[in-house]
C-alpha cells in the first residue's frame, strides 16, 4: 500500500534536488528542520527535530567533501 503523503514528499524532494544541487536540498532540510524546532511546543518533539537537524548538517557537510 502507497503512501501519498510519504510519496508527495519523496517527488518534491527529488524535485528540489535536481533543480537546486543535494547539498542545498539537505541544507534547505536542515534549516526546515531548525525552524520547525523552534516553533514545537513539545520538548521530546523539538528535541528529535534538532537531532534530525544535526544529522542533516553532518551529511551536508560530507556530500560537500565529495
Amino acid at each position: 500500500m502507497a503512501d501519498e503523503v510519504y510519496d508527495k514528499y519523496i517527488a518534491q524532494f527529488r524535485s528540489l534536488i535536481e533543480n537546486y544541487g543535494a547539498q542545498n536540498a539537505v541544507y534547505a532540510l536542515e534549516k526546515a528542520f531548525e525552524l520547525e524546532s523552534e516553533e514545537a511546543q513539545d520538548e521530546k518533539q523539538k528535541k528529535k527535530l534538532i537531532g534530525v537537524s544535526e544529522s542533516l548538517g553532518k551529511l551536508y557537510y560530507e556530500i560537500e567533501k565529495i
